[in-house]
């Protein structure tokens, strides 16, 4: 895929930030470096593992506002993403009326209980979403993935990596008791503590749980996926100011083909198979 974005048109309605989800806000129109992690570097390193073709039926769990669906869209699959904040799923749905050639299907569902029939999708994406799901219901959301997933098709998870850069550095910096009292804002916080992230509803209580790869193993072993490789990529910073984002892009591009340096990269991607019968 080419280094762009989907070049979406914003109806007057939603031009107001109170009326915009976080991550649209924040890193869709944010810096240079946010858009291109969240909304190029991850979605098509993702998307890139499936082969997707025209026609395909493509479910991406955890949509948010629905950007990777309007991008499976855009490529003439057939998207459906499923998400339980209806902010987002309302500002998504919007765009795509507003947007008629990223066609995709959004709907308010839980991951522990897709919608959908047993073997309806070639392939299941799950972006940047297993983290914030709670560890009771992980293993019955890959279940419900590989249940919805064709023989032969794949399941796509991408998370963060917990051996990477930015998970080593906050470790680092959530032990620094001085830096947490002088932060308006909690940097870091143990892996089973609740967090609501600046921008989200109050009542909307988020878990920012970083999941290891022995546990993403295990589960999808348990419902009879089949591994089929593990990438780990993106070393630039969310923080990286525009004014350095070209060169320093450049270094996380060249630091993920050096086989001593990529396995610390920020995200990690399994791919798994379902094996026909």
């Amino acid at each position: 895929m080419k280094d762009r974005y989907l070049a979406l048109s914003i109806p007057q309605d939603l031009q107001d930030p109170e009326r915009q989800p976080f991550l649209f806000r924040e890193w869709f129109l944010g810096s240079h470096a946010r858009k291109w992690i969240e909304y190029f570097k991850r979605p098509v390193e993702a998307l890139e593992q499936l082969g997707v073709k025209p026609g395909h039926r493509v479910l991406d769990v955890g949509c948010d506002w629905g950007y990777t669906a309007m991008l499976l869209g855009s490529l003439g699959a057939k998207a459906y993403g499923i998400e339980l904040d209806l902010i987002s799923l309302r500002f998504g749905t919007r765009l795509i009326e507003a947007n008629p050639g990223v066609g995709a299907n959004l709907c308010c569902a839980n991951a522990v209980s897709l919608p959908f029939r047993s073997e309806q999708f070639d392939h299941v994406t799950c972006i940047e979403a297993i983290e914030h799901f709670p560890r009771e219901i992980r293993h019955s959301s890959i279940s419900e993935m590989a249940r919805c997933l064709k023989p032969g098709g794949r399941l796509v998870i991408s998370t963060p990596n917990p051996r990477g850069i930015a998970e080593i550095g906050k470790r680092v910096l959530g032990c620094l008791q001085l830096l947490r009292r002088l932060s308006r804002h909690t940097i870091w916080k143990p892996s089973n503590v609740p967090w609501t992230p600046k921008g989200y509803m109050s009542s909307q209580v988020q878990v920012n749980d970083v999941v290891p790869k022995d546990e993403i193993e295990r589960h999808c072993a348990g419902v009879g996926l089949r591994p089929v490789r593990a990438k780990y990529h993106l070393f630039l910073l969310k923080n990286t100011p525009n004014w350095a984002f070209m060169a320093l892009r450049r270094a996380s591009q060249l630091a993920e083909r050096l086989p001593l340096s990529n396995r610390f990269g920020a995200t990690a991607l399994y791919v798994y198979e379902k094996p026909v019968s």
